[in-house]
């Protein structure tokens, strides 16, 4: 993992960037990162919510590191074709490939909301969810997850 340095550096702080993520694409190819989103064939779905920070996965893990474990193996075998939507309680586009430390609940019908919203699930796109499988609402989750025209994967952490 290396850092990319805004050019103002009065204006932002430093973004995390993992290679493979769409943004370590776009800085190696010397492109936007719109340009770069052209290249994306799956949008991972990664819960950060406070039940991955459990530490009961294999190995004496935690939930979010297994997680964040799994998604770098995605991110090595596809490199710039991933875009990764943390959720929580809140949606966020992380470029780098860096999910944040878990905290929040895990609004997953959200995450699927936004994703259908930003038209995010274009024909071929997969889309891949990492979770514990703990949405706030299980319901609400699948009946998102119906209007989908994608197969929607599941890596269970």
């Amino acid at each position: 993992m290396f850092t990319a340095t805004p050019i103002n550096r009065c204006s932002m702080p430093p973004v995390p960037v993992v290679a493979g993520s769409i943004k370590h694409y776009a800085l190696q190819h010397n492109q936007p990162l719109a340009l770069a989103w052209l290249q994306v064939q799956a949008v991972i779905l990664f819960d950060r919510s406070s039940s991955m920070d459990e530490r009961d996965a294999p190995g004496k893990l935690t939930r979010f590191e297994l997680a964040v474990s799994e998604l770098a193996k995605l991110q090595a075998q596809c490199p710039g074709r991933i875009a990764i939507v943390q959720f929580n309680d809140e949606c966020s586009f992380q470029p780098g490939g860096v999910p944040d430390k878990p905290a929040g609940t895990t609004d997953l019908a959200g995450a699927l909301e936004l994703v259908k919203r930003k038209n995010m699930d274009s024909p071929g796109m997969r889309i891949i969810v990492i979770s514990d499988g703990e949405p706030d609402d299980a319901s609400a989750a699948l009946a998102t997850a119906k209007k989908f025209a994608n197969r929607i994967d599941v890596v269970y952490c």
